[in-house]
């Protein structure tokens, strides 16, 4: 469920709400957003959009492969709904209005702003369109099966580990969280969506307070998917930045290409050379657009640099997560205050107490032999443990829910 404090469109200036919804039409013409919002309607992706994913987690013999063509009327309903679509429906995040509202046309938080509510607007469509549940899908073109059963289709157990399904077949394998999601699965779509019109999912830099005049906000970032193009995150270029904002703002609309798709999608090659791992998107970089985005990593909350970088993102984890679905991570966030304080308090103990030590100590005994098992017990004090403490709520939690 969309969160209650998100608004509309209807209090921005008449210039800044113009640009919006011209950005937003100008995408949802192009032949890219037709047929991806197709395919939602339909109820599951054609074959060679699910196998042009990575980690699809796909086998040759999967039932999606005789599903080649849209299913009659699906397309026919795509386009109905863009003509009929309203943008001032849409609402987004009151910051991000805020920010967008408060600049000027010619500045980079425009600019930003103005990437970040179109990708937005993009994923909150899919979410709909999903949640309608309209599903013209014929379940003769896939082994007699339904969009549910193909969706948790799995291959006859043998000798071979078992290969879990997605919960959609709509997926962007970088974004897999639903459980955190406002809207669970139907975002997992939306990414999706994203992913399939733009060439990725948009991400920006959290880092600091950017500021037009002294300290301008870098590039966006993207996140593709598709199977042949890195798993990284890429900063964009600033010719392919601005060939977006120039489709997402020009007054003639989509253009006159054949496919009518402009820059779309636009996918990062050999020349994006600014990458980041996902893992450290967030807690290193502070890049993303929501925090709850992605799952939370122990073993990147506890990585050996991290610490002073983890308190102020987890009060912003918590305050964004806690507006979504109210009270459901306060155990989480206590628990990371205990172990952080915890390990914080240890290590100043063990470090003074070292330091207090007679000569002695270090002339008649085995310093190496001591220092080694003095990293051992850190080491199960820093990682071992709080990890096996995770893996064993998490375990719980699921034998519980089970």
């Amino acid at each position: 469920m969309t969160p209650s404090h998100y608004q509309t469109i209807a209090e921005l200036g008449e210039v800044h709400r113009q640009t919006i919804v011209r950005a937003i039409t100008s995408v949802l013409a192009t032949d890219l957003a037709l047929w991806t919002y197709a395919q939602i309607i339909d109820g599951l992706p054609l074959s060679n959009i699910a196998w042009d994913t990575r980690g699809s987690r796909l086998v040759p013999w999967h039932p999606i492969n005789s599903h080649e063509t849209l299913c009659p009327g699906a397309l026919e309903k795509a386009k109905s709904f863009r003509d009929e679509f309203d943008p001032n429906s849409l609402v987004f995040k009151p910051e991000v209005l805020q920010a967008f509202g408060s600049s000027e046309r010619s500045s980079r938080t425009f600019s930003l702003r103005l990437l970040e509510m179109t990708t937005s607007a993009l994923h909150n469509i899919a979410v709909h369109l999903f949640q309608l549940k309209t599903e013209l899908h014929d379940p003769s073109t896939t082994d007699g099966l339904g969009p549910e059963a193909v969706t948790l289709w799995e291959r006859e157990p043998d000798e071979w580990a078992r290969i879990e399904p997605h919960a959609t077949l709509f997926v962007q394998t970088h974004f897999l969280a639903y459980e955190k999601y406002p809207d669970g699965i139907a975002d997992m779509v939306g990414y999706w969506a994203e992913d399939r019109i733009t060439g990725g999912v948009l991400l920006f830099d959290h880092s600091q307070a950017w500021s037009d005049d002294k300290n301008p906000e870098p590039n966006a970032y993207t996140h593709p998917n598709r199977d042949k193009v890195t798993f990284r995150i890429c900063q964009l270029l600033d010719d392919q930045q601005s060939q977006l904002l120039g489709f997402l703002t020009s007054k003639d609309g989509p253009g006159t290409t054949e496919t009518h798709d402009g820059p779309l999608p636009m996918l990062p090659n050999l020349t994006n050379r600014v990458r980041v791992d996902q893992m450290d998107a967030i807690p290193v970089h502070q890049i993303y657009r929501d925090l709850w985005e992605r799952p939370l990593d122990a073993d990147q909350i506890l990585k050996p640099g991290q610490g002073l970088a983890w308190p102020a993102i987890w009060i912003k984890w918590w305050s964004e997560a806690n507006a979504v679905l109210p009270n459901r991570n306060v155990g989480m966030s206590l628990f990371i205050d205990v172990i952080s304080n915890t390990a914080y308090l240890l290590h100043d103990d063990l470090l003074e107490s070292t330091l207090r030590a007679s000569y002695r100590l270090f002339t008649k005994t085995d310093v190496k032999g001591l220092t080694n098992r003095f990293s051992q017990d850190l080491e199960l004090v820093d990682m071992e443990l709080p990890v096996y403490v995770v893996n064993f709520g998490t375990g719980s939690r699921i034998s519980i829910t089970n």
